[in-house]
């Protein structure tokens, strides 16, 4: 049959303090307490019941907890009150207290509750002002239920139990192997930039090869050719990097070579130091995408997030910069710094101050190549040290 919340469960029931003392140790529960669609909630913090009286939510052992204000309740902070001290609790006044009846189920109540149908249809019911939108208690009064009998309830309830406790033992498991999944890329790339992964192939080369291969000297000196042809055609005065110091650098095979980012690369260059107050959620005629550290992923570029500026802020950044497809952009500060991909947009667009720009110069260094070195332990330490680190070639 179908019923509502409001005919199989109490909704706010009045608190009944009959037998608490002052002195009585009680659950206290704030919101951020309560987990997100798990069903579970922390009651470890206690106070005493004269602190707590008044002024908060009051619940007991067993009562379902609800999120009524946005954004916890579209997030599913939704918990039962297990555990308490002494089989009392208070909380915060954005709660709703769902105290189930008879032989109702509380488990079957909370996974109901829990549905993003669910919550989604509570959103759209919600009052109030913007900010500060909150869940009525008529909804929840009023709210469809489709309920089994008692034991059905149960069956359903330990089923559930079942299937989400598998789940979690499943999340558990991919976090172990994307954390071993981790660990062997970083071995893979060890290998690659100490020469380990590419030693056959070399000597194949060496053996099969009618003349000697170019050496990474002779492409170094290819590089700087390049470097000076592409000055002298900006305008721009050619200088000469400093001299590399490799004694404390790991051996090489023989043929590479130690080289500094501005001896391989055509330019290296940051974003704005300044975020743009003017951001736009779309694109426009006038409106470029503006890239920050929260856009680049080791993976990729993620730009479903992606913000805009107008043409002011935009062409002075890009003019300076001239990112172009395939170009490496890696995180130089903040939480991601070390983060590093290639470019994958295909248009205009600017930086912020914490993304860096390398332009390699590809008639000798392979973008790829740079973005895998700057990902790989050695590039990672590097870049923990300054930008004008160095790369084997």
């Amino acid at each position: 049959m179908r019923t509502s919340v409001g005919a199989i469960a109490e909704l706010n029931p009045r608190p009944d303090r009959t037998g608490i003392s002052p002195d009585t140790v009680v659950s206290f529960v704030p919101m951020k307490a309560v987990e997100v669609l798990s069903g579970r909630m922390d009651p470890s913090e206690t106070r005493l019941a004269a602190d707590v009286m008044k002024g908060f939510t009051s619940f007991q052992e067993g009562d379902v907890l609800a999120a009524k204000i946005t954004p916890c309740m579209e997030n599913g902070k939704v918990a039962i009150a297990r555990g308490l001290k002494n089989g009392i609790g208070f909380g915060s006044t954005e709660f709703h207290v769902i105290r189930a009846l008879a032989d109702i189920s509380r488990e079957y109540v909370l996974f109901y509750l829990l549905q993003e149908r669910i919550r989604r249809e509570a959103r759209l019911n919600m009052t109030g002002a913007v900010g500060q939108l909150r869940v009525p208690a008529a909804f929840l009064d009023a709210l469809d239920l489709p309920l089994p009998p008692a034991p059905e309830q149960r069956r359903i309830v330990a089923m559930i139990e079942e299937l989400f406790s598998k789940l979690d033992a499943g999340v558990e498991e991919l976090e172990k192997a994307k954390a071993q999944l981790k660990r062997y890329r970083q071995s893979v790339l060890k290998a690659a930039f100490s020469g380990e992964l590419t030693g056959d192939w070399r000597k194949k080369r060496l053996a099969t090869s009618k003349e000697p291969p170019e050496t990474a000297q002779e492409l170094l000196e290819r590089i700087r050719e390049e470097r000076k042809r592409l000055a002298t055609s900006e305008g721009r005065k050619w200088k000469e990097p400093p001299t590399l110091d490799t004694s404390e650098l790991p051996e090489l095979p023989e043929g590479w070579a130690w080289a500094r980012m501005d001896a391989v690369n055509h330019r290296i260059q940051d974003g704005t130091h300044f975020s743009p107050t003017e951001q736009f959620d779309s694109p426009g005629d006038d409106r470029y995408p503006y890239v920050t550290s929260k856009n680049i992923r080791d993976w990729g570029m993620e730009l479903d997030d992606i913000t805009y500026v107008s043409e002011g802020t935009h062409r002075p950044i890009y003019d300076r910069c001239n990112p172009e497809l395939g170009d490496v952009l890696l995180v130089k500060d903040g939480v991601n710094t070390g983060t590093v991909t290639t470019n994958t947009l295909d248009g205009e667009f600017s930086l912020l101050s914490s993304v860096a720009l390398l332009k390699p110069i590809r008639h000798g260094l392979n973008p790829d190549y740079l973005r895998y070195y700057l990902a790989s332990p050695i590039g990672q330490r590097m870049i923990a040290g300054r930008m004008s680190g160095v790369s084997p070639v």
